[in-house]
């Protein structure tokens, strides 16, 4: 919720207090990640890390994390390239919007409803695509 607060208010050049939370709790995830890929089963890092990236979420924890920094980069970069920084940190957004259906999938309440929800955008996409 609070990442979503930093990208629908309007941002200062200097990252908010709010931001910082954010910036801190994808770091810690960043390197939760990284523990975790080590901590693997396999021989060498070389499997280690294929086998990691073989999981489709982790790719897609991986890509959320990168285009985070990549828009924080951008974001801190200056006046010129805040607003690229705030389109990275927008499309950045949808990644962790999967990953929290992810969860909430698992729930036994939500889940019916969330797979409903994912069948139902699949076959709006496709009339979409058609008009």
């Amino acid at each position: 919720m609070l990442y979503s607060f930093v990208v629908l208010v309007r941002m200062p050049e200097f990252p908010s207090p709010q931001e910082w939370v954010v910036i801190l709790y994808i770091f810690t995830s960043a390197i939760e990640k990284i523990r975790e890929m080590f901590m693997s089963e396999a021989g060498k890092i070389s499997q280690k890390v294929k086998v990691w990236f073989s999981d489709y979420f982790n790719l897609s924890d991986f890509l959320a994390i990168v285009t985070f920094f990549v828009g924080f980069g951008l974001r801190i970069g200056g006046e010129d390239v805040l607003v690229p920084g705030r389109t990275v940190y927008c499309l950045n957004i949808i990644f962790w919007y999967v990953r929290l259906l992810d969860i909430l999938a698992v729930n036994q309440q939500a889940g019916p409803y969330v797979m409903m929800i994912g069948k139902m955008v699949s076959v709006l996409f496709f009339f979409l695509m058609l008009y």
